[in-house]
């Protein structure tokens, strides 16, 4: 696939289509001395599962050099967390209007400093972005951000982080596919952009330790990346017709947690069962990559089946309790085990989708006599084997 370097030049004809499977994920090749690069990401012919991708060049030779100088020169004072901080603020004696005004300051100083302290690659890639989504009149696109250290400085590993920026009623919404702490600092990025100060919202979240233990990545038993989970969250996004709920500061605005949590286009991709109650506590542990397809229809069955699932499980553990059954559910859990802990590829997930409509019905279909069965397989089997 080719990647092309300046905005004006993006031509749907120049741009090599990709569908979003793991194996489209290669290294392709793009003019070292371009400051930003742009990918096309689609999936089949589908004209909403079809988005832009807006990347940082960070092979440019003079790159380095900008951003050692731009970090000497950054001012710092206010954290994510001085923030999130303020927004949950109450204080006895003080008026609600004093109190809009102390966080409308703090927001409005937040903002200024982010804006300062954006690179000048970062401002540019974002508002050629946000150009792209009026001029092409679109939903969704994703743009790259540079991680930081504690102190707002540009890691010396240049590692980048990718985001969705959703355009709703004129306004520009980050949406963090994983750590909105890497993302925050975009509110600077232009007068209409709109953030979520909310670091305990994790849309999608691998398994603790994934990246050190080589468990992300593109195969079926890998947690899938950021990229990846933007790509899927824009596709959703571009069906999406549940407006993003957000909260007013005078003409300030940051978006409500709440209104991601129960964004059923959202929902549909995160694996976060602390995020969504309706989600099996198991996707904590297993990456599931089904549930994130890129063949929505697919993705809504999985999702589908995963509520019937966890309905079933919730039932199960109450009915274990009512009798009494607790030495029962190691039997319970190695059966949902045996199911989450498949590895399927992406010609599979359909597969994905009857084993797990297979493992609700087993489930269901378990009574007490039934549990009681396997506990005495269970016992026979550690004594005598």
């Amino acid at each position: 696939m080719k990647r092309i370097s300046k905005y004006d030049s993006i031509h749907r004809d120049a741009i090599k289509k990709r569908s979003i499977t793991p194996e489209t994920y290669k290294e392709v090749e793009f003019s070292e001395d371009a400051i930003f690069y742009v990918d096309e990401y689609q999936y089949k012919a589908s004209t909403t599962s079809h988005v832009l991708y807006f990347g940082i060049n960070i092979y440019r030779e003079e790159l380095k050099e900008e951003l050692a100088e731009h970090n000497k020169m950054l001012k710092k004072t206010l954290k994510d967390s001085d923030i999130i901080s303020l927004l949950n603020k109450t204080e006895k004696g003080k008026k609600p209007e004093e109190l809009e005004q102390e966080k409308y300051q703090q927001l409005q100083k937040y903002k200024e400093e982010s804006a300062q302290n954006l690179t000048p690659i970062e401002k540019y890639i974002v508002n050629t972005a946000i150009k792209y989504l009026d001029e092409q009149n679109k939903k969704t696109v994703l743009v790259e951000v540079f991680e930081r250290e504690a102190g707002g400085q540009v890691k010396e590993s240049l590692a980048k982080h990718t985001v969705i920026l959703y355009k709703q009623n004129n306004k520009y919404i980050v949406i963090d596919p994983s750590n909105a702490e890497f993302s925050t600092i975009l509110v600077g990025g232009h007068k209409d952009m709109v953030v979520c100060f909310n670091k305990k919202l994790k849309i999608y979240q691998p398994t603790e330790g994934a990246e050190e233990k080589d468990l992300l990545g593109l195969k079926p038993h890998q947690w899938r990346d950021c990229v990846d989970i933007a790509v899927k969250l824009a596709f959703n996004l571009n069906k999406n017709n549940q407006e993003i709920g957000l909260e007013k500061f005078k003409e300030l605005e940051i978006v409500k947690a709440d209104s991601l949590k129960s964004n059923f286009s959202i929902e549909e991709v995160s694996n976060n069962s602390e995020m969504y109650k309706t989600l099996p506590g198991e996707l904590d542990f297993y990456s599931a990559r089904a549930k994130q397809s890129s063949n929505i229809v697919e993705q809504k069955c999985i999702n589908a089946g995963l509520k019937v699932f966890h309905y079933v499980s919730k039932q199960l553990k109450a009915k274990i309790t009512d009798l009494n059954l607790h030495y029962a559910q190691e039997a319970i859990d190695r059966i949902k085990e045996d199911y989450f802990k498949q590895q399927y590829s992406t010609d599979k997930y359909h597969q994905s989708y009857n084993d797990l409509v297979l493992c609700s019905e087993y489930l269901k279909g378990l009574d007490e006599l039934k549990l009681l069965g396997l506990e005495t397989e269970i016992i026979e089997k550690t004594f005598y084997e």
